[in-house]
Order: C-alpha cells, then structure tokens, then sequence
C-alpha cells in the first residue's frame, strides 16, 4: 500500500478526522493529482496533490507531488475511510494525517468590505485597465478552448451576461429580487469536468456573497436542485462550494491583491489560477473581475460593468 503524508487539511473533513474511525464515502472520478469523492452526506470532498489549499481538500505533501498519480492506485467507487491516523482508498492508498491547528485549511475571513469602502473608484478601474494590458499577453497565447471568453463570442452570450450583472447590481442597491433564471440556463456550458460558465459563475457569486455578508445583507443562493439538472455533480457542487465564498487560497489572495492594487501579487495570482484546470481558474478569476465591476458601480455609480465588458470580453 502507497503511503504519503497531508499538509493542508480542508475544514469539511474535519468530521471525519477527528475520530478513531469514520467511513467517509466513495470514489467519484480520479485525475492524475486529484481524487473527488462523494461523502456520507452526498457533499463533494477531494484529495490533491496540487499546490493549492481550500476548505474541501485534503493535500499531499507539496515534496511529494510531482512523484504523485493517483489514476495508479485508485478506482471509481472504491471505498474512502478514516482509520486513524490514516485517510485510505481503496486498497492500495493510505494519507498520513496530523491534525494540528496551523494545518487547518478555513475560509479566511477576506477584506473585502474595507478595502471596497477605501479604494478610489477611478483609481481601481484604471488598475484593472493596467491589469489587462499586463496580461492580456498571456490571454491571446494561451490555448484553451471554450473558456467563458471563447463562449460568450461563438454563443452571442454578451446580452445574457450582462442581463445577469445589472441584476445582481440592482439587488444590491434596491435590495429587489434578481432573476436567477438566466443563471440556470448557461451552467454546463463549456469544456471540463468543470464548465467554464459554472466555474465563471463561481467566482461571480462568490465574490458577490462576501460582499453581500459583510454588509448584511441576504446572500444570493442558488437551488441546488436546478443546479444539478444542467450540469454534472462534482461541477455542481464546486460551484456550489464556491458561490458560498470557499474559495482556494489562491482564488482568494487574487481578490485582495487587486483590493490592494499590488500588480506583482495580483498578477502571480493569475498566473497561478492559470494552471488550475483546463480553463477553470481563468473563468473564475474573470468571475470575480465581474463581480468587483458589479459592486463597484452599485456603490459608486459610473459605468463599471460596462468598462469591465469591453476590457475583457471586447478586445
């Protein structure tokens, strides 16, 4: 049996690894570096071995990782238990843990709020202008078809889209109902075990929530049943994760660089994202620049959402 060692574990486990013994659930789908599994209570858990932390993971060792193919040791369906101190799958894999305090992997609480009420609107808009000429280069190099840019040009989506972000800015500001209709109809599209419109919507919803929260005002949550009939489990529940602000450590350090204005920080933080699925780390960074257009002119007024569609989706 193959053994390795956790060093980020995800708080969603932590029912399951502070017991002698639990059986935490089954197999879904394995890829080389991650395993995604279905718990007890039908909720999605995984084990990566990518460098990057969120509440829903557990992780391999970052020494360990490039050593790691989880596709050699694992099934669909195998049985997923904790017998302690060991995460096991199946037969044949076998995950050290050592639940200490500074390995927890929680939400951490963002500043969003703050840094939205400090920033000077036009300031911000002419750093995300910035932004994209910095990285606009690797937009126009990288192959990856179907992500939401690519989409939203062959599937005439612009109208759509912006329908939606005039929407969520309206509930914000007359605290009116927004329509989640449109929403609904453009999840499964795009290539992936995650659709770039579920993961682009991730981040939008995310960012907006924490917005929203901060504010106290009624998150927007979706119907989880509406979500699971347009697309597939493990995407439906990721977007579901993160809708709720569960974002990755990465995702999140991307929010508050650009808060920030710090150009090296935000722009590592794409580059990070941009190695995170096939495209899903490049539509939800997309999701949250939307989501920062959406509050920005729902506090300020301005053309914000606009400004941000022809910087992203225009050129």
């Amino acid at each position: 049996m193959t053994e390795f060692n956790a060093g980020k574990i995800g708080s969603l486990w932590i029912p399951f690894v502070i017991k002698d013994k639990s059986i935490v659930g089954e197999v879904v789908n394995v890829f080389r570096r991650t395993i995604n599994i279905r718990d007890i209570n039908n909720k999605l858990l995984s084990i990566t071995a990518l460098n990057y932390s969120s509440p829903i993971y557990v992780n391999v060792n970052y020494n360990q990782i490039w050593f790691v193919n989880f596709q050699e040791y694992v099934r669909p369906y195998e049985n997923v238990f904790f017998d302690k101190p060991f995460i096991i799958v199946g037969g044949d894999l076998k995950i050290r843990i050592e639940l200490r305090r500074e390995k927890i992997a929680t939400p951490r609480v963002c500043g969003i709020c703050k840094l939205v009420s400090n920033v000077r609107k036009r300031e911000l808009m002419g750093f995300l202008a910035d932004l994209y000429n910095r990285v606009s280069f690797f937009l126009d190099i990288i192959d990856k078809p179907n992500n939401i840019l690519e989409l939203v040009e062959k599937m005439n989506m612009e109208t759509k889209i912006l329908d939606i972000l005039y929407g969520i800015k309206k509930y914000i500001i007359e605290k009116d109902s927004v329509i989640m209709q449109e929403m609904y109809s453009m999840l499964g599209l795009g290539y992936g075990v995650t659709p770039s419109t579920d993961d682009f919507f991730g981040g939008l919803l995310g960012t907006v929530n924490i917005y929203l929260s901060c504010n106290t005002l009624k998150p927007l949550i979706l119907n989880k049943n509406l979500v699971f009939k347009k697309t597939n489990w493990v995407s439906g529940y990721l977007l579901y994760y993160n809708h709720l602000g569960l974002f990755s450590n990465i995702l999140e350090g991307f929010i508050e660089s650009i808060f920030k204005m710090e150009y090296k920080d935000t722009i590592n933080y794409f580059l990070s994202l941009l190695s995170v699925g096939h495209t899903s780390g490049l539509d939800m960074a997309l999701g949250v620049l939307a989501a920062l257009a959406v509050i920005l002119e729902s506090i300020h007024r301005g053309e914000f959402i606009e400004e941000y569609f022809k910087l992203f989706f225009e050129n």
